[in-house]
């Protein structure tokens, strides 16, 4: 099985560095994404394959002039970024943080599953969220706060709230990009999860008169707050 899985990757990279038979690459990459989508022991051979070929040549994909190459191989990474820390780390060290991050600025389809796969990312804790904010994230995100698509909107409110829970410089980050006039015009959205979103994230970071009253109120976070995105493509094709 193991056997079977590197030679899949081993093919998937050459097709890669070849840019042909794309035909054949996006059915192999949709495989090898349900493989990672999958049991741990699973996905680990992937990721097993020696020099992190697989993980390499998402983010050779993350740079190709296919459209659907990029689309799906964001699918596959936010597939690895769900599963354990392990996991989470070897995207990070193969650097595809900052090629996710750049994608929030691409086509619709495209930022939904780059903004997916930095979202669970940065679920495993602030270590990693340190490292989406330095790749830029917060520019991302807060300008899919702008998008009419409700469900990305909730994607970019839910990495705010975990990265102003988790790292209190996010704040600084957020300003700048002028998120806190963009959540406060979110306050007046049609959509109730959104309005009521944005107004969380205003109350409880940006608008206490006392910094110290910041620091008091994060462990009392609501936890209904963040909850776990609808995996509009979680594994399955």
């Amino acid at each position: 099985q193991s056997g079977a899985i590197a030679m899949m990757v081993t093919t998937l990279h050459n097709m890669a560095q070849a840019e042909t038979l794309l035909d054949a690459t996006l059915p192999l990459l949709r495989t090898l994404g349900n493989i990672v989508a999958g049991p741990n022991e699973l996905a680990e051979t992937v990721l097993a394959v020696p020099d992190a070929m697989f993980l390499n040549t998402l983010r050779t994909n993350f740079i190709s002039f296919h459209r659907q190459l990029k689309l799906e191989s964001a699918w596959v990474a936010s597939n690895v970024c769900a599963g354990p820390d392990a996991h989470a780390q070897a995207a990070v060290a193969c650097g595809l943080v900052p090629h996710l991050v750049a994608l929030l600025q691409g086509f619709h389809d495209i930022r939904k599953e780059a903004a997916i796969a930095l979202l669970n990312l940065s679920d495993h804790g602030p270590v990693f969220v340190d490292v989406a904010l330095k790749a830029n994230a917060a520019a991302g995100f807060v300008s899919l706060l702008k998008t009419p698509d409700v469900d990305l909107i909730i994607v970019g409110l839910q990495f705010l709230e975990l990265a102003l829970r988790l790292v209190p410089e996010a704040g600084h980050q957020v300003d700048e990009q002028n998120g806190i006039e963009i959540l406060e015009g979110l306050q007046f959205h049609d959509n109730e999860e959104v309005r009521k979103r944005a107004s969380d994230l205003l109350d409880r970071h940006f608008n206490k008169e006392d910094e110290d009253e910041v620091g008091d109120d994060v462990g009392g976070e609501d936890p209904n707050l963040f909850q776990p995105l609808p995996p509009w493509r979680t594994g399955a094709q």
